[in-house]
C-alpha cells in the first residue's frame, strides 16, 4: 500500500464518527520493545510466515526489527486503537551500535516499515514540515484492518512484554535499555535546545549505579503499582484550566474527568500500565551534574494523582523534602534554615519583603501585583505563591534574572493554557523584578548562588540521597516511587523513610549533624540492614533537618477503587503466580527470604 497523503487521510477510523482520525495524536516507536516469550515469538512468526515469506526474505537482523515493530504496533494498539505509531525514516535516527540501542536496531527497520506497507498490514504517512510552526514532523503508521485482526486473535500476555530481564552471577541485568544516560544540550537546526545522548566509558562508578538501578527495575517489574482511582487506563493533563476539586472527588478520590469533553485533549494523556522503566540521567557530559531517576507513569502524571497510587493494591504515602534545593543552598552556607528561621518560615512567603518594597505608595501592599486583584483571597495567596515559587526555583537554574523571568513566564502560560488572562496581568519585566528583588532581600545567604545555574549540581545531591534510599528499600524488597526530592512509599513503611530521608540529608548537606537533630526519641520500626525478615524495635534520636509534606491517601473505607484497578490487579497476582515467572523470580532472586517481607506474603494471602 503506497503513503496516504493529507487528502487521502481518513475522517474517522472505520467510518466511525466516535474515533476520529488525528494525524498529530501518536507516541513514538521504542525501539526496545521485546518479549521472548513463545506467545510472543509465534505471533510474529505467523505474521513472517503467512504475509511476508512468499514476497520477502528476511534474514536474522530483519526479523529482529520486524519482531520490535509488531510488538510496538500490537502495544500502542492495545493501550489506544486510535493512537498512531510516530516513527523516524532518517538513516541517523538508528545507530546499532549505540549503547543506548541495546537491541541494535539498525536502519534495516525503515526497510521493515516499507514492506509491511507494501502488504497492506500498515498504513503510514511520510514525515512532512508543519507549515505553521516550521517544525518537521515524523512519518506516522497505523495498523491496517487486516492486522488489527491479526493483533484480535493473538495470545500475548500483554505483562509479558516487558523488560529483558537476566541473570548476571545471580543479580539482575537490564538487557534491552540503557538505565544510565550521558547527555548534553545543543541546538537543532531551528536553533531550539535539543537534548543529545552522549555516549561514555564506563567506570566502577557507572558500573555500581547500574546495578542498583538493575536490581530496582527488577523489584518494580514483579510489583503492581496503578492508581486505584481512575476508570480508564490513562489520566490527562488539565493544566490550570480546572480546579483539583473539578478533577478528583476530594472525599473518594474518584477521577471526574478523565472522558470529559472541552478538557485537555487526547495528546496530554499519560496511560498508566506495568512497563515502568527507571533510568537516571546526567547532563553536560558529566558525572557530577544531574543524575536523577526519571521513568514510571507516576512522574508524568498530575501531582493530585500520586495520593491514589496503590502497591499490590495497598495505599502510599508520598514524604517531600520541603523547599529542598533552596534550603540545600542555605547548608552550603553552614546555616540549616529550619533550625535558623524557624520550621514555619515559608521560603516562599514574600509579604514583608513587599511591604517594604511598597512603602512608598501610602498603603501596605503584601503582594507582587502579577495575579489579577479581583480573585479571593485564598486563590490570589495561592497563585502569589506559585509565581514566587517558580521564579526561585528558575533562580536557582538559570544563569540570570532574566532567564529566570522568562522561564518562570512560560511555565505559567503552559500550566494556565487559555486562562493565561483570567489569572495574570502580563508578566512583563517590569512586572516580575519586584519579585526578584523580593526573593534576594528574604534570603541573602543565598543571593551570591542564586541566578548562577547551580540547579543541576543540586539535582545530583539529591539524586545521590535518592540512589541510597532506593538501594536501601531495594534491598529489602520494598518498592519505593521517586519523583525528584519526593518519595512514593506503602503506607506501612513511612516511618522507616522518613528516618531514611532525614538521616541521609544530614550525611550529604554538609551540616554534618551540628545543631540539626532535635531531642526527642521516636519508636523506630526497621528490619534489619542486612536484609533479613526479623523485626526490631529500637529508640534512637530521630535526625531530622527540618519539615518534609506528607501526602496520604483517603482511608480505604473512603477511597474510591475503580473496577479496572481491582481487575487489573487480579490479573497481575494471577501472572505472577505463573510457574515461569515465579522461576524467573527465584533466579533474579526476588524471592529469597532475605527479600520475602510482608509486601510479598500479604500479597499472596
Amino acid at each position: 500500500m503506497a503513503e496516504l497523503s493529507f487528502e487521502e487521510l481518513p475522517e474517522f477510523f472505520d467510518g466511525d464518527p466516535a474515533r476520529p482520525f488525528d494525524i498529530n495524536y501518536s507516541k513514538q516507536l521504542d525501539v526496545h520493545r521485546w518479549s521472548d516469550y513463545p506467545e510472543a515469538n509465534r505471533f510474529v512468526d505467523h505474521i513472517y510466515e503467512t504475509y511476508i515469506k512468499d514476497e520477502y526474505k528476511f534474514l536474522s537482523i530483519k526479523k529482529k526489527c520486524l519482531k520490535v515493530f509488531l510488538l510496538d504496533l500490537y502495544v500502542n494498539w492495545l493501550e489506544d486503537p486510535n493512537r498512531l505509531l510516530g516513527f523516524s525514516r532518517r538513516l541517523s535516527a538508528y545507530n546499532a551500535k549505540s549503547r543506548y540501542n541495546k537491541l541494535h536496531i539498525s536502519r534495516t527497520i525503515i526497510e521493515v516499515q516499507d514492506a509491511l506497507s507494501d502488504l497492506g498490514l500498515v498504513n503510514f504517512k511520510r514525515g512532512w514540515v508543519d507549515t505553521t510552526t516550521g517544525r518537521r514532523r515524523n512519518t506516522k503508521v497505523w495498523p491496517t484492518q487486516k492486522l488489527i485482526q491479526e493483533f484480535e486473535k493473538a495470545k500475548i500476555e500483554r505483562l509479558d512484554i516487558r523488560l529483558d530481564l537476566q541473570s548476571h552471577n545471580g543479580l539482575p541485568a537490564v538487557e534491552n535499555h540503557e538505565v544510565v544516560v550521558q547527555q548534553e544540550t545543543v541546538k537543532d537546526e531551528y536553533g531550539r535546545d535539543q537534548k543529545v545522548r552522549l555516549e561514555y566509558k564506563v567506570t566502577p562508578t557507572v558500573e555500581d549505579m547500574r546495578g542498583v538501578l538493575d536490581e530496582y527495575n527488577a523489584l518494580l517489574q514483579h510489583h503492581h503499582i496503578d492508581l486505584c482511582n481512575t476508570d480508564h487506563s490513562y489520566v490527562v493533563h488539565h493544566g490550570n484550566k480546572v480546579s483539583e476539586q473539578e478533577v478528583v472527588d476530594p472525599k473518594t478520590g474518584r477521577e471526574l474527568l478523565a472522558g470529559a469533553t472541552g478538557y485537555g485533549s487526547r495528546k496530554q494523556r499519560v496511560f498508566v500500565n506495568q512497563d515502568n522503566l527507571v533510568y537516571r540521567v546526567f547532563n553536560n557530559g558529566s558525572w557530577k551534574q544531574g543524575g536523577r531517576f526519571y521513568g514510571g507513569f507516576w512522574q508524568q502524571i498530575p501531582r493530585e494523582y500520586r495520593r491514589y497510587i496503590r502497591i499490590d493494591g495497598f495505599p502510599t504515602v508520598e514524604v517531600d523534602y520541603s523547599t529542598h534545593h533552596p534550603v540545600l543552598l542555605y547548608a552550603r552556607k553552614g546555616i540549616n534554615y529550619w533550625k535558623e528561621y524557624g520550621a514555619d518560615n515559608d521560603p516562599y512567603n514574600l509579604r514583608e519583603q513587599f511591604i517594604e518594597l511598597f512603602k512608598d505608595r501610602g498603603y501596605e501592599v503584601t503582594v507582587g501585583g502579577a495575579v489579577k486583584s479581583f480573585r479571593d483571597g485564598d486563590e490570589l495567596m495561592a497563585l502569589e505563591r506559585g509565581i514566587i515559587k517558580k521564579l526561585m526555583l528558575c533562580m536557582v537554574n538559570c544563569k540570570s534574572d532574566q532567564q529566570a523571568i522568562k522561564a518562570t513566564t512560560d511555565d505559567l502560560r503552559t500550566e494556565a493554557g487559555g486562562n493565561w488572562n483570567h489569572y495574570y496581568h502580563s508578566l512583563t519585566n517590569e512586572v516580575m523584578e519586584p519579585y526578584v528583588k523580593a526573593i534576594r532581600m528574604k534570603h541573602k545567604p543565598i543571593r551570591d548562588y542564586l541566578s548562577q545555574g547551580k540547579s543541576l549540581e543540586l539535582q545530583f545531591l539529591d539524586s545521590q540521597i535518592t540512589e541510597e534510599l532506593v538501594d536501601h528499600f531495594t534491598r529489602r524488597g520494598i518498592p519505593i516511587l521517586t519523583v525528584h526530592d519526593s518519595y512514593i512509599i506503602p503506607e506501612e513503611f513511612v516511618r522507616d523513610l522518613r528516618w531514611q530521608m532525614s538521616k541521609l540529608w544530614n550525611r550529604h548537606s554538609g551540616l554534618n549533624d551540628r545543631g540539626v537533630t532535635v531531642d526527642w526519641e521516636s519508636d523506630y520500626l526497621a528490619r534489619m540492614t542486612d536484609g533479613s525478615s526479623e523485626m526490631i524495635k529500637t529508640k534512637k534520636r530521630m535526625p531530622t533537618f527540618g519539615p518534609t509534606k506528607e501526602i496520604h491517601p483517603h482511608s480505604k473505607r473512603k477511597q474510591y477503587v475503580s473496577k479496572r484497578h481491582r481487575e487489573s490487579l487480579k490479573a497481575f497476582k494471577k501472572w505472577r503466580k505463573r510457574e515461569d515467572v515465579q522461576e524467573r523470580m527465584k533466579a533474579l532472586r526476588l524471592l529469597e527470604p532475605s527479600k520475602q517481607l510482608e509486601v510479598y506474603d500479604y500479597l499472596e494471602n
